[in-house]
């Protein structure tokens, strides 16, 4: 009897087409890791605008907490910088009838005109 000699495939590698779905998903890979930097990029610049029109309401509420002389009713807008970021400011103050206190609201605004910030403190007026 005669034994069958079995051929093996000695073949190694991959197929053209096995290199194509493998170049695509890695390609579908690397793009979603660089949608994600970049939002996370934005995330991080808005977070930053946030908090340096946060210290420029944080330093109008001070000035108006800590001068000696006591601010007159009514609006007061200007501009502040901020590590290079200018931002624009409006206070609106105004005595509580009834009470010993002024309130004085400040917003801030980005240079597209945009709120970023608003705080609201008091004032003894006596």
């Amino acid at each position: 009897m005669r034994s069958k000699k079995c051929k093996l495939n000695t073949d190694t590698g991959f197929s053209l087409i096995e290199l194509l779905v493998a170049l695509a998903v890695f390609s579908i890979a690397v793009l979603a890791l660089l949608e994600s930097q970049g939002s996370s990029a934005r995330a991080v610049s808005a977070v930053k605008t946030q908090t340096l029109a946060n210290f420029v309401a944080d330093n109008r509420v001070a000035l108006f907490s800590g001068s000696i002389a006591l601010p007159a009713p009514g609006q007061t807008n200007g501009q502040s910088e901020q590590m290079g970021a200018v931002f624009s400011w409006q206070e609106s103050r105004q005595v509580i009838e009834g009470t010993p206190l002024m309130r004085m609201t400040v917003s801030v605004f980005d240079q597209e005109n945009i709120e970023r910030a608003s705080l609201t403190a008091f004032r003894r007026i006596d």
